[in-house]
């Protein structure tokens, strides 16, 4: 991580420190690049239809419901939007803590070596 924070810091020139966005981003990024291709790697073969399927209705349900509950917490916090770039980048960490863990139990049960993605 100190090494993205260095990157970030000298592509603007090493004069501030990146703002909250520009990290988040960078997080995102990390995370959706990494997960890529969980589901062909952590799905059964036999179901993976299914367990796909499920994962994208959950992906749906949260799509949905956490914009509105964004906008009542900003409402309910006198419209300070910052609180958005905060609630964002708390996400994006849990997301890639969840990542790591995931991907802990991935290695232990054999990695890539023992990985059998649909065809």
């Amino acid at each position: 991580m100190q090494s993205l924070f260095n990157a970030m810091r000298s592509a603007g020139g090493g004069r501030q420190k990146p703002s909250p966005p520009v990290v988040r981003v960078s997080i995102a990024g990390i995370f959706f690049t990494g997960t890529a291709s969980a589901g062909q790697r952590l799905f059964p073969k036999e179901k993976f239809a299914q367990f796909a399927s499920a994962a994208q209705l959950v992906f749906g349900l949260f799509t949905m419901l956490l914009p509105p509950a964004m906008g009542i917490a900003r409402d309910l916090s006198g419209h300070i939007y910052r609180l958005t770039f905060v609630a964002g980048a708390i996400l994006c960490a849990v997301s890639l803590v969840f990542f790591f863990v995931v991907l802990r139990f991935y290695n232990r049960l054999g990695g890539d070596a023992a990985s059998c993605p649909p065809v």
